[in-house]
């Protein structure tokens, strides 16, 4: 087994709770983020996601992949993500740290595992491979980047999930620790909400 790892790094005006909430606001991928096409959640609790996906290929749209993901919370600002990619496993961390408040630094750590025949393809694939993870993380980052800032500041105005913002402006403020309640709640009849069918 041939192992080629790809770091990608940003920073981002919210705070760790906030981009961990991302990670696990299952409900904007379709949305939200280009390619994206079915969509199943699998299993969900506090600190761990799989969901079953189809999306475009990023250089190639004609070409769809269907990947299974898991994504477990592996302590308060690390996640570990386990998927497929065209029969590749991909093990990826990404690590956020709060450098200071509201404001956090992000890096993104992807192991691509290419085993037996594919390991001949190394010399062709890993030059595109490298190209690709970069395309495709700066376009999920410019897509996420507008709902983090917005859940950042209505967070600060005093924000409930399913109850909105407080109804005195005056109580629109809120300037303490900003936590993450996970699973994420979701509507009932939201299409990432795991079917019964596979209770």
């Amino acid at each position: 087994m041939k192992v080629v790892e790809i770091k990608y790094q940003n920073e981002a005006e919210c705070s760790a709770s906030v981009a961990i909430w991302n990670y696990y606001d299952l409900e904007h991928f379709i949305p939200v983020h280009k390619g994206w096409g079915k969509f199943i959640t699998l299993y969900e609790t506090a600190d761990t996601i799989s969901f079953l996906g189809t999306m475009k290929s990023p250089f190639l749209p004609f070409l769809t992949v269907n990947s299974l993901v898991v994504q477990v919370r592996h302590d308060d600002n690390t996640l570990k993500v386990i998927n497929t990619m065209l029969g590749v496993p991909v093990l990826s961390t990404i690590k956020i740290t709060e450098i200071r408040k509201d404001y956090s630094a992000f890096e993104m750590s992807y192991k691509f595992m290419f085993m037996g025949w594919r390991e001949f393809l190394l010399p062709v694939v890993e030059p595109i491979l490298r190209r690709l993870v970069v395309f495709w993380n700066d376009r999920q980052w410019r897509e996420d980047l507008p709902i983090k800032l917005r859940r950042q500041k209505v967070l600060r105005l005093g924000f409930k999930d399913f109850k909105g913002l407080p109804d005195k402006i005056s109580e629109r403020y809120y300037d303490g620790p900003i936590k993450n309640s996970l699973p994420v709640p979701r509507l009932k009849d939201s299409y990432s909400n795991i079917p019964e069918s596979l209770l």
